[in-house]
């Protein structure tokens, strides 16, 4: 444990030889001062190559040590909802969760009417060479591992088997677009954001996309929103499991009006690794080379 710097060590120790692929090696409790205590543990679990694979029991047996107060069937769960833009999350493993759903809804402007102001949203599957496999979406509904859930006016989801997904498929991208016959641009859209649950119906992940000024060309033509992107672990630098699925908040504008015109914009992005979105502060730099920041 350092403080800062690398050269300004507050604390040593040897982690013991695991039993399993995934352990609780310490806990960070927080005093009534408030200071923070760091205490080692050694919960292992057989099974598991992420904190999401061992929630329970492993890691809910220890939050409950921890906390004794907690109701005795009290259940650990995860649900990341300050994400910003470039912020990584890695998902259940399909033999853990049959299927996610995908959620992306907003709320319009004062000045939106008609029927179709509202976003089309589509999952656009590009496979390693960044070419599209396909898409989900309301004219398209049922390929590819997902069933789009159809039109909406303030939101839109997609029912996600990733085990069911093509082995091609490196990266899926949550897209939308605003209708042909809307008049305006995404000023037209306020507050979007995008969602991602279990089959129980627990949020796992909430994403408000932010869009500044910036992003904005001088004749405010830009009629989609890359949302954010699915990716394959194994293909990025924050692992090497195959079988897992990673999200990042991405909330980038593009110009086209359906994800075939946008396609081009879609792979700059595919191209582009998952750290060169994420904006880390200078003192992190301090620590040697940046890389992804994943939960």
């Amino acid at each position: 444990v350092v403080e800062e710097f690398r050269d300004q060590e507050m604390a040593h120790f040897v982690l013991e030889s695991p039993s399993g692929s995934a352990a609780v090696v310490a806990i960070l409790r927080r005093g009534a001062d408030p200071s923070w205590t760091l205490i080692r543990a050694n919960e292992c679990s057989k099974a598991g190559r992420h904190f999401m694979d061992i929630l329970e029991p492993t890691l809910g047996k220890v939050i409950r040590e921890a906390i004794p107060t907690l109701p005795k069937r009290q259940k650990a769960m995860v649900s990341i909802s300050g994400m910003v833009q470039g912020s990584v999350a890695c998902l259940p493993v399909p033999t853990a969760s049959k299927w996610l759903f995908v959620g992306l809804s907003w709320d319009l402007s004062p000045s939106a009417s008609g029927d179709d102001c509202g976003l089309s949203t589509a999952l656009v599957y590009l496979d390693r060479q960044g070419q599209s496999l396909g898409t989900v979406a309301p004219n398209n509904a049922a390929t590819l591992g997902g069933q789009h859930g159809g039109k909406g006016l303030l939101g839109q989801g997609v029912l996600v088997d990733f085990g069911a997904a093509p082995q091609e498929a490196a990266q899926i991208f949550v897209v939308g677009f605003l209708a042909a016959s809307s008049v305006g641009g995404m000023d037209l859209i306020q507050k979007p954001h995008c969602c991602v649950l279990d089959p129980l119906g627990s949020e796992l992940l909430r994403y408000r996309a932010v869009v500044t000024h910036e992003q904005r060309s001088e004749q405010g033509s830009e009629r989609g929103l890359i949302a954010g992107r699915f990716f394959r672990c194994e293909e990025s630098s924050i692992g090497n499991d195959s079988s897992r699925w990673g999200f990042q908040a991405l909330g980038t504008l593009c110009s086209g009006e359906s994800w075939e015109e946008s396609l081009p914009e879609l792979q700059e992005v595919f191209r582009k690794p998952v750290d060169a979105f994420q904006h880390l502060p200078p003192e992190i730099s301090s620590l040697g080379t940046p890389r992804v920041v994943s939960l």
